[in-house]
């Protein structure tokens, strides 16, 4: 695929900020417009993107005149680049120097690991960011539009909160753990319903047949979304996790459309 030229990856965009977290204004007009874009791959293309993460958006640029300044400092300042036998790689330019006027909208890129959504089985395959992953994923119980669904709510949470609900880093663990993740999901939404357990043909190596989790001492103390959410207060707060738990659901027939999220309150705000 080819795109237009593109500024720096939502996660640059993000370290701009006070405390690497997007203001909520200013997040509602990014969330809006991701979400239109999730809204036409899945309904216009159809796609399934698989792997909406902040390094996958990138910023527009609204006039492409600094350009020409970008292609001069790599001409005398190369960036490192390592050569292969077929190809050279070369260091990408996340960051051209951009103030606020000049950032455009934001684009879903990188579909490397898109596949098609109007397939009439579900898919099996592993897809998505370790702390991104979507529970029928984990579970092996069949995936199709909804894992986006679940990506762009863990996704804005990030954003706003500076790092994902499931991130591990944030807890001092170096490497992700199936188990771990389960529990977090669990603290934050709950246990899962019986029947995507039943469902998921991996369900048996982390529940027990009365839906029980293998691995209770996992599960954090903190628990439920208002308790997780440290950024918003009042009326605020209440919003944002309404709007983030119609994506953030265990079941993904639960999970809100794209066209159906475009309306919520909070995105909706003046």
């Amino acid at each position: 695929m080819v795109f237009e030229p593109l500024g720096e990856p939502l996660w640059i965009l993000k370290a701009r900020f006070q405390g690497n977290v997007i203001p909520p204004d200013t997040l509602r007009l990014v969330s809006k417009m991701i979400i239109e874009g999730l809204d036409y791959l899945h309904s216009q293309c159809p796609v399934i993107h698989t792997d909406l993460k902040p390094d996958n958006v990138l910023m527009a640029l609204r006039e492409h005149s600094r350009l020409h300044l970008v292609a001069q400092d790599e001409i005398q300042e190369p960036l490192p680049q390592k050569g292969l036998q077929d190809r050279t790689i070369y260091l990408s330019r996340n960051y051209f120097g951009l103030q606020g006027q000049e950032i455009g909208r934001p684009v879903i890129t990188d579909f490397g690991l898109a596949v098609r959504g109007d397939q009439r089985s579900f898919y099996h395959h592993s897809i998505q960011p370790d702390e991104y992953r979507a529970p029928e994923v984990i579970l092996d119980a069949g995936w199709s539009y909804s894992v986006d669904i679940w990506n762009l709510g863990v996704l804005i949470w990030d954003l706003l909160e500076g790092s994902g609900p499931f991130d591990m880093a944030k807890s001092g663990m170096e490497t992700h753990s199936v188990e771990r993740h389960l529990a977090r999901i669990i603290a934050l939404i709950g246990p899962p319903p019986m029947d995507l357990l039943q469902d998921g043909k991996e369900s048996s190596r982390y529940f027990d047949n009365k839906g029980r989790f293998k691995f209770p001492d996992l599960i954090p103390e903190c628990r439920g979304m208002e308790d997780s959410l440290t950024s918003l207060e009042g009326q605020d707060k209440r919003m944002f996790l309404d709007f983030v738990s119609r994506m953030v659901q265990w079941r993904p027939a639960d999970r809100s459309k794209p066209e159906e999220l475009l309306l919520d309150p909070w995105l909706r705000q003046p």
